[in-house]
């Protein structure tokens, strides 16, 4: 466990997110060439990460994979926005809160999984299930839950 979260506190996705949150509680910006550097390779980073998801994915993958990636989908497209719906229901959170918010639970597993699983050299091969079928089946679950939402947020 040590090791991991040895990796974990230094992974480059962790130090940035949290140099971010630092940079955003003191309202201090970076330089604008570093602004305008970060932008550019944030718009390359994406592409590459789902190219790079799509070169891992077979068919053999997912097969084997299956039933770690319903299960985790389970949760992350359902359990998880439900229970968000719960609370909003519970605290009666405005219509411009929720939304974002439901939005946001209902969301696909992200790229940064595989790459996570990668460095901490956990199983890419499920990550890249997960992500392929979340990604797949999420459009079905936003619908559901964005229509809920349309319709007074009431089951």
């Amino acid at each position: 466990w040590l090791g991991v979260f040895k990796k974990v506190l230094v992974n480059p996705i962790i130090l940035a997110t949290l140099f971010g949150i630092i940079l955003g509680l003191f309202q201090l910006s970076m330089p604008m060439f570093v602004d305008r550097t970060l932008k550019i390779i944030g718009g390359v980073a994406l592409p590459m990460a789902l190219f790079l998801i799509g070169a891992s994915i077979s068919v053999t993958d997912i097969k084997k994979h299956v039933i770690g990636a319903l299960t985790a989908n389970l949760f992350k497209l359902i359990i998880l926005p439900l229970t968000g719906y719960c609370f909003i229901r519970m605290f009666q959170v405005p219509t411009g809160y929720w939304l974002p918010c439901l939005i946001l639970l209902a969301a696909p597993s992200g790229t940064v999984t595989y790459i996570m699983a990668v460095e901490l050299e956990g199983d890419p091969e499920l990550a890249v299930t997960n992500v392929s079928v979340s990604t797949l089946v999420s459009g079905l679950t936003y619908i559901f839950w964005l229509s809920l939402g349309s319709k007074g947020f009431t089951l």
